[in-house]
């Protein structure tokens, strides 16, 4: 049995380069559930990130080393993730905290009209909906009052109120 050293270190590298690149991947979902914050969000990312990690592993190691799995695979992945998470996530995180911010704000500015548009839409209709409900109590109160017969004489007490005068009849 021959044993390659430079193709074991080959693959060892490109270990450590997915490690990295997982780390960087991470980074990404932290920073996804930093800027929206929404209940079940971190499950469901987490589940993704290793679902898509384990993916990754065993994608490496069947392209990579005929399908045998070896302890330095994940040694060398967990030490690049470590390495990374060591040096460059300082770097990265932030970078994509700015990203995400700027993204946000795109957003926000390309969406405005349409904000405003539903704000608007929205008032129009609280105001329909008071103005249609204040038309429904008046008629009924009219129908009603109508209805019993007292329409003419009842308007005509209600005005003299409101001028002061009462009448006691």
């Amino acid at each position: 049995m021959h044993v390659d050293i430079a193709g074991q270190a080959a693959i060892f590298g490109q270990g450590l380069l997915l490690g990295a690149l997982l780390g960087l991947v991470y980074d990404g979902m932290r920073t996804l559930r930093r800027t929206w914050r929404r209940s079940g969000l971190a499950f469901v990312l987490d589940l993704l990130f290793w679902l898509g990690a384990t993916a990754a592993l065993f994608l490496f190691t069947l392209v990579l080393d005929d399908g045998r799995v070896r302890i330095y695979h994940m040694a060398a992945v967990a030490l690049g993730g470590g390495i990374y998470f060591l040096t460059l996530s300082r770097l990265a995180l932030p970078a994509l905290l700015w990203m995400a911010d700027l993204a946000r704000r795109i957003w926000r500015l390309l969406t405005a009209p349409l904000r405003a548009a539903a704000r608007g839409t929205k008032k129009f209709l609280e105001n329909q909906k008071k103005l249609f409900q204040n038309w429904l109590a008046w008629y009924r109160m009219n129908v009603v009052y109508r209805f019993l017969g007292n329409g003419k004489k009842g308007a005509e007490d209600h005005e003299a109120q409101a001028r002061g005068r009462r009448d006691k009849t």
